[in-house]
């Protein structure tokens, strides 16, 4: 997620908007000061002081959003590459090491709307029952991929590759 806007931001207003409004009052402020009349002076500088307040919050929540960014486009897409997040959710798909010679990977998915949230850990709870993924066996065709890296894929290499048995997937073994 991302830092939400602030009041300047959301009322349209640019950092430098708000800081020429600051500098009409300031100049304002002191011009009512000559003339004496404090109570306008100081009402005068007290708005100066909220305009320039808001438009360092405007100018530090760009900034701040755009070093968002940047670490999300260069530091976590290398992380991990298969790395989706936006308001509603978050998710990752990331290979994890058991110590063995086989590839396993983990999918993590984070809802940031609790009643969604819900309701989705419950349909996902009914397709357990449902489906049996775990016992899918998919064709390895390395045809594509072999003739993009430049390699002649073998006949032994097209192959059926089973799926871990879903208790296995539980329990990591």
């Amino acid at each position: 997620m991302s830092v939400e806007e602030g009041k300047g931001e959301r009322a349209g207003t640019s950092p430098g908007e708000d800081l020429g409004t600051a500098g009409e009052g300031l100049s304002n402020s002191a011009a009512e000061l000559a003339e004496g009349d404090l109570n306008d002076a100081v009402e005068e500088g007290s708005e100066s002081i909220g305009h320039v307040a808001r438009a360092v919050d405007s100018a530090a929540r760009k900034a701040v959003r755009a070093v968002e960014g940047t670490v999300y486009k260069h530091v976590m897409t290398q992380l991990s590459p298969y790395y989706f997040d936006n308001k509603l959710v978050s998710a990752n798909v990331e290979r994890t090491s058991n110590g063995g010679a086989e590839k396993r990977y983990a999918f993590e998915a984070n809802v940031n709307d609790d009643a969604r949230k819900e309701r989705i850990s419950t349909r996902l709870a009914g397709y357990d029952d449902e489906v049996s993924r775990w016992h899918v066996e998919t064709p390895k065709n390395t045809e594509f991929s072999a003739a993009a890296e430049g390699v002649d894929p073998t006949d032994s290499e097209e192959t059926r590759v089973p799926r871990p048995h879903q208790d296995d997937a539980e329990t990591g073994s």
